[in-house]
Parts: structure tokens; C-alpha cells; sequence
């Protein structure tokens, strides 16, 4: 991963260069994670295991199968909208990270749906109950990182005093998707996208 690329981690481009050592790439997240960077990262691992044909092979099967189910996908009525809240719970039981839309490869595929991501202004932040009771989504849709289990990303938010009044809560439109998957992107992009089909439709 880029980010692995610091002085103070695995070590910078230019200390393995040095070395003699080839520096590849993959999951950059300075750029916005859409589908087209996803299969970039892809065909870098193609390339890097010599299996560049078959990578392209996959791509193409999976996104004609990815542009089949958008063409399943119903507009909402004109001023109807849905509103979308995407959370991430990350390492704690109780913490929930807000995403914009470019950080997160579900919020590319979501631009396929007549719909509106909620996000907070800033990048990625951790979000207060108080929050998320004033954005009051249509639909929520969660993720884990190395926290708790989907059930249980369930159950948190159908028992908690407050958050069980959302609108979402009270009319089951609430769902649990894959963090990497979500997140950077991963083989599973089709998966995700039958998903958020299912979910929203």
C-alpha cells in the first residue's frame, strides 16, 4: 500500500531504490477510490505476477456482470432522493467514522442510484450520536474494521436508546457491507454492487 511507504513504517520509494529494490504501488489513497482506480490496482498486480491477461479477463467479466445489474436499478421519483449514510466502525465498539465520498470505493458505486451520500465536509472523521440524530438518513449502511461483527453492528444500533429512533432503525433500512470491500475496493466489487441493489431498490 502507498501508505506503507514512510520513513517510519516499511521505508520510503527512495530507501529500497537504493537497495536495488523495485517499488510497486497499489491502494494510494491520495487519489479517490473509484471502480477505474480499483482496476488499476488490479492490473498492478497483474503485472507484478505475470498474469496481466487473466487480471483483464476478470475485469471484464465482472463489470459486464456490474453493468447488467445497473440496468435493474429503478430512478427515484423526481424530489424523492433517497438519503444514504455510509459508517465505519473502526477498532471500537462504539466509534463510527463518517467517509466522504471520494475515500470510499461504495461511494463511486452509490453515483449509480438516485441518491444522496451523506457525509460530513471533512475526510474521514468519527462521528457523534448527536450527528448522526440530526442527519436522521433514509437508509444507513455499515462496515467493520477490526471491531464487531455484523450482528452485533445491528443489534448496537436497534437497542441504543437514541439511535434506534432513527427513521433507518424504525423502518429496517439497515444493512452491513464488507469494510474492505467498501472501503479500498476489492474482488468482491460485484458483490457489493447485488448489494446495494438489493438494499435500495
Amino acid at each position: 500500500m502507498e501508505s506503507a511507504f514512510k520513513s517510519k513504517r516499511s521505508g520510503s520509494r527512495a530507501f529500497w531504490s537504493d537497495k536495488g529494490v523495485a517499488v510497486t504501488e497499489v491502494f494510494d489513497f491520495n487519489k479517490p477510490r473509484t471502480l477505474e482506480v480499483l482496476f488499476s490496482d488490479l492490473r498492478t498486480f497483474g503485472k507484478v505476477f505475470k498474469r496481466e491477461k487473466q487480471v483483464d479477463e476478470y475485469i471484464k467479466k465482472e463489470y459486464k456482470k456490474l453493468q447488467d445489474l445497473k440496468k435493474t436499478i429503478v430512478p427515484s421519483k423526481e424530489g424523492q432522493a433517497k438519503r444514504v449514510l455510509f459508517l465505519a466502525n473502526v477498532y471500537s465498539s462504539d466509534i463510527y467514522y463518517s467517509y466522504t465520498p471520494d475515500k470510499c470505493l461504495i461511494g463511486d458505486l452509490l453515483q449509480d442510484f438516485d441518491v444522496e451520500f451523506l457525509h460530513s465536509e471533512y475526510m474521514v472523521i468519527p462521528v457523534s450520536i448527536e450527528y448522526l440524530v440530526t442527519l436522521n438518513p433514509d437508509y444507513i449502511i455499515l462496515s467493520s474494521f477490526q471491531a464487531q461483527a455484523p450482528a452485533d453492528l445491528l443489534n448496537y444500533f436497534k437497542q441504543h436508546k437514541v439511535l434506534r429512533q432513527l427513521d433507518a432503525v424504525q423502518n429496517d433500512r439497515l444493512t452491513t457491507v464488507d469494510y474492505s470491500n467498501a472501503v479500498s475496493g476489492g474482488l468482491e466489487f460485484v458483490g457489493l454492487y447485488q448489494q446495494l441493489v438489493s438494499f435500495l431498490q
